[in-house]
């Protein structure tokens, strides 16, 4: 393209000399050499600049061609963020670094507590854990938020506390959006509506402590009649056995005495000086006759005396339930040598119902040793 264009300048000078059949005069032979030159000079600019912006009209479209890649991915994430957000049942609300509103969700917006709240920029209508006292605006969970403190699942209520059939209790979280150069960030904060929990937690309770004073009465009875047995003649060749039914009584009762402290939340601790080898002798004498009934055999080794400061009551009971997993666990006619917990059972150890890998596999139950103890130093 660029040669044809400075033939045609060329033969375009050239031609109407080589035409006339004459020797070119000076000018003639100035025009000659000099503008092919300067029409070559400007076919050359000229396919160069054309070069140029071809070059930058294809950069142009690619790089249309990619915003529009990138628009179209974009909001795809955004319709998706918008079904997610609306999916989820819990509320989410989305503050800058002012506190204002930026997004809400559906279920922010559904729920009319948490709608007012948004309104108020969450500084009113809000309550403590207890529903009562009003959350200073300070401590409120925006405040909190976007002065950068991290919430996790914190309790609140909302609603006014004189109508607790419409106040509803929410665990709320937040967490910081980390901002960008220039940008002022901002927070996320959840909210999560456990009303329906709380409320069947504290119906569990009732009742656990309605049970408890049931069982109470009928027990504090039993008691009083062993003990006036205890106290009549001629009964000492069933001594022992009225002691073992009366010290399993009492157990019972302080069992009774602590589902109604826990369903008061008032659990305590009563650590007095104890003999824990006689502890530890009198819960294997009541427990020997459910081991013997299984044929398993309980053979204690500890240290004469084992003075410490416990809560006896608590360790009886720990004890106790110690010796009932190992009769139930154990494989009757056998010798059943604790061998301890692998690693990675000891993280679920304190877990309620939690057996190792070797127990869940056995059946049956043996004799279980209750291996040494002695005190630590």
């Amino acid at each position: 393209m660029l040669f044809l264009a400075i033939f045609g300048a060329v033969l375009s000078t050239v031609l109407p000399i080589a035409t006339v059949g004459s020797s070119p005069t000076p000018p003639e032979m100035i025009r000659m050499i000099f503008l092919p030159l300067v029409m070559s000079a400007i076919a050359v600019t000229a396919y160069a600049v054309a070069g140029i912006v071809l070059r930058q009209r294809q950069r142009l479209l690619h790089s249309e061609h990619e915003l529009a890649q990138t628009l179209a991915e974009n909001m795809r994430r955004q319709r998706l963020l918008d079904e997610v957000l609306a999916a989820v049942g819990i509320g989410v609300w989305v503050v800058d670094a002012e506190g204002r509103t930026v997004l809400t969700n559906k279920a922010m917006q559904a729920d009319p507590a948490l709608a007012a709240l948004t309104e108020t920029a969450g500084h009113d209508g809000l309550y403590l854990a207890d529903g009562s006292c009003p959350v200073p605006p300070p401590l409120s969970p925006v405040s909190r938020a976007i002065s950068g403190s991290t919430i996790a699942d914190e309790l609140y209520w909302v609603g006014d506390p004189a109508d607790q059939a419409q106040q509803r209790a929410y665990t709320v979280g937040a967490h910081g959006i980390r901002a960008g150069e220039g940008e002022d960030g901002g927070s996320i904060l959840t909210f999560v509506d456990v009303t329906t929990l709380i409320s069947a937690l504290a119906a569990k309770d009732n009742f656990v402590a309605t049970v408890s004073h049931e069982l109470r009465t009928p027990l504090t009875s039993i008691l009083g009649y062993l003990e006036l047995v205890l106290d009549e003649p001629d009964h000492e060749e069933i001594q022992a056995e009225l002691l073992v039914v009366h010290r399993n009584a009492q157990h019972l009762l302080g069992l009774v005495n602590d589902l109604i402290a826990v369903a008061s939340e008032r659990v305590e601790l009563s650590l007095e000086d104890t003999d824990l080898a006689k502890l530890l002798t009198e819960v294997v004498d009541s427990t020997t006759p459910k081991a013997a009934t299984n044929g398993i055999q309980l053979v204690l080794d500890v240290e004469q005396p084992l003075p410490a400061r416990v809560d006896p009551n608590r360790i009886r009971q720990v004890v106790g339930n110690l010796l009932s997993n190992a009769i139930k666990y154990s494989q009757g006619g056998g010798t059943d040598h604790s061998s301890g917990t692998k690693e990675r059972g000891r993280a679920c150890l304190f877990d309620h119902g939690f057996r190792g890998g070797h127990e869940r596999r056995r059946a049956g139950a043996g004799v279980h040793e209750v291996l040494p103890v002695s005190a630590v130093p």
